[in-house]
């Protein structure tokens, strides 16, 4: 009897196509299950939003520090200058400034006159101004110009501030702001001179004008940068 045998067969054979669509059917499931998740409209606005404000927080932390940095060097070169006007030294590095006013970047290669290159020139040349103003005008009476003569040959000047219109106290204010670091005040005070007195004190006053320039070009500078 071969019935049974035939019915096994036919059972057999009609088996692997079932395994097969259900095996399909499996992985048709997987694979729904491992679809890329596709968020909705809204999701996809937060998620760029937050990219967003990420990339500009990023950009403010990198401007920030490029801002502090230049600041730095700012601050550096500030403190170069006023270390070079105070020693009279060169400060050609600091000329990478872009706005360096002109006369801070004019005597960048050779530097400026310092205060205590003043101080010091200052007796010699007050002792000329002072001969050229008595010079010029000896007094009125024989005792005066005997005076004024004497103090003329001997360099004799007041070595205290005191007060007066004539040459010699003068200089004596204009010298004692001048060791109290006030040159505006003793460059007001050579104004007042006689024409001659100022003329003998020209190449003096020319580099004291020339630090109290810088010194204001600096003042400005530094009020810019901070």
């Amino acid at each position: 009897d071969l019935g049974q045998i035939t019915a096994r067969l036919v059972a057999l054979e009609a088996r692997p196509s079932g395994v097969s669509a259900q095996m399909q059917n499996d992985i048709a499931a997987l694979q729904a299950q491992s679809k890329p998740f596709d968020p909705t409209p809204a999701v996809q606005a937060a998620i760029a939003a937050e990219m967003d404000a990420v990339k500009k927080s990023a950009a403010a932390m990198q401007a920030d520090a490029q801002a502090a940095a230049q600041q730095a060097m700012r601050t550096a070169e500030i403190a170069l200058l006023r270390a070079a006007l105070d020693t009279g030294a060169p400060f050609a590095s600091a000329k990478a400034l872009a706005d360096l006013p002109p006369v801070l970047a004019d005597h960048a290669e050779t530097g400026l006159p310092s205060l205590t290159a003043l101080k010091d020139s200052f007796p010699d040349a007050a002792r000329r101004a002072l001969e050229a103003a008595l010079q010029a005008n000896m007094g009125g009476t024989w005792a005066e110009r005997v005076t004024n003569f004497l103090r003329a040959q001997t360099g004799a000047r007041a070595l205290t501030p005191r007060d007066g219109h004539d040459p010699d106290a003068i200089l004596s204010r204009a010298e004692a702001a001048l060791n109290a670091a006030d040159l505006t005040s003793a460059l007001t005070e050579i104004k007042s001179l006689p024409t001659e007195a100022q003329t003998a004190l020209q190449d003096w006053t020319i580099n004291a004008t020339l630090r109290q320039s810088a010194l204001d070009a600096l003042t400005a500078l530094a009020a810019t940068k901070e």
